[in-house]
């Protein structure tokens, strides 16, 4: 297995991991995950049961952007249910300082990204 597949198996695993509703989810994951982003479930399922040896470059580019949109998606999620819990008065400054830190990082990752697709 290359060392494309092996990163492209661990983002498609960490997409799967975060969309997934719990057990028994997973091939619905996969296919809600394959209909936003543009890509075949069985890009997902193969990955997960049986990696290939090689992968081409534009399914592993989706996968790099779709996991870095879902990043960004479950931040902003985040951020929202900060806003809502600070609104009713629940103390969450430790909460609210550890999602600045990881939307920093993620800013952070998106533009190295950018900057090695020009």
């Amino acid at each position: 297995m290359s060392a494309a597949v092996t990163e492209a198996k661990r983002l498609a695993n960490e997409l799967i991991r975060f969309e997934s509703r719990g057990a028994g989810d997973t091939e619905n994951a996969m296919r809600r995950l394959a209909n936003r982003y543009g890509l075949s479930w069985r890009v997902f399922w193969s990955l997960r049961y049986r990696p290939q040896k090689d992968l081409s470059v534009g399914v592993f580019e989706k996968l790099r952007e779709a996991h870095a949109a879902e990043c960004k998606r479950q931040l902003e999620r985040m951020a929202h249910e900060l806003q809502i819990a600070h609104l009713k008065g629940v103390h969450v400054q430790d909460l609210e300082d550890q999602v600045s830190a990881l939307r920093g990082e993620l800013e952070t990752c998106l533009a190295q990204h950018r900057e090695r697709k020009d």
